[in-house]
C-alpha cells in the first residue's frame, strides 16, 4: 500500500500538472474566454481539496481491507475526474 505522504504527493503532483496544462491551454488558445479556463482551475484546486481531505479522513481506521479500498478509489476518482475535467477544457473549442 502506497504511503499517505506519497498520495497526498501524487495528488498535488497531477493536479498542478492540469493546472499547467489549464494554463498552456489559456496562452495558446488566447480567443477563449479567461473566465472559462479559470472556472476548470477552480475545479481542479476543488478536486484536490477534495481528495487532500479524504485521505486525512478515513471512514474505517482499523480494518485493513477497506483502508486500502479506500485509498485505491481515492486515485481512481483523482485520475477519472481529472481527465473529465481537461475533457471538459477541451470541449471549448
Amino acid at each position: 500500500m502506497t504511503r499517505i505522504k506519497d498520495l497526498k504527493k501524487e495528488i498535488n503532483y497531477f493536479t498542478m500538472e492540469l493546472i499547467s496544462e489549464c494554463y498552456t491551454y489559456m496562452h495558446f488558445h488566447p480567443e477563449e474566454s479567461d473566465e472559462k479556463v479559470n472556472s476548470v482551475v477552480a475545479d481542479l484546486v476543488n478536486l484536490r481539496n477534495e481528495l487532500i481531505a479524504r485521505v486525512n479522513n478515513p471512514e474505517e481506521i482499523d480494518n485493513h481491507k477497506s483502508l486500502k479500498a479506500h485509498y485505491k478509489k481515492i486515485l481512481k476518482d483523482l485520475y477519472e475526474k481529472g481527465v473529465s475535467l481537461m475533457d471538459k477544457l477541451g470541449d471549448y473549442e
